[in-house]
């Protein structure tokens, strides 16, 4: 009984690690609008960039707010992949309901980079300077079937006092390889 165990316990260790692997996510530096009208509404993001490194990507340029953001701030993160030549809803999903308070918790997935960010409210006009701001650690062990053609999307839903609500959304693209 106990040399099954043994064995099991192995051969799904195996199994596991197998299943895993390190990969490299090769990002499109620039992010594009995916608002219908192809405009930046809240932040003009077209100074920004992020760049992957031998060990890391990293987040550079400037972030322009065009108009004033307060708290609440909704942002919802997503993903698209390329699956059988079709864009099919990825598996990474993350809402907050109000950004201005999340991009100050530690234990954010996106607080390597938020902590970076001005604290609500923010001015239209504000420049946010980043200068090749660590946003993830390169190898990344991910599953093995996570390689292939990304889409990460940023929509963002605020209060402006002029516009009312007034809805936003940013797109990346990336293809994760394995090292």
């Amino acid at each position: 009984m106990k040399f099954l165990i043994l064995f099991l316990s192995i051969s799904m260790k195996i199994k596991f690690l197998n299943s895993f692997g390190e990969f490299i996510p090769i990002m499109e530096e620039d992010f594009e609008s995916c608002t219908s009208d192809k405009k930046y509404h809240r932040a003009d993001l077209t100074n920004f960039k992020l760049i992957t490194g031998k060990d890391r990507v990293y987040a550079n340029g400037t972030v322009k707010f065009l108009k004033d953001i307060k708290s609440p701030w909704k942002v919802n993160f997503t993903t698209e992949r390329m699956m059988n030549g079709v864009w099919q809803k990825g598996d990474v999903k993350r809402v907050m309901d109000d950004f201005c308070i999340s991009k100050k918790n530690p234990s954010e997935p996106s607080y390597i980079v938020s902590k970076y960010i001005k604290d609500c409210p923010i001015k239209a006009g504000d420049i946010q300077e980043f200068k090749m701001v660590p946003t993830s650690v390169l190898p990344a062990y991910l599953p093995s079937d996570y390689r292939g053609e990304w889409r990460f999307y940023a929509r963002s839903t605020y209060s402006d006092s002029k516009d009312g609500q007034v809805e936003d959304c940013s797109v990346i693209s990336l293809e994760v390889m394995q090292k």
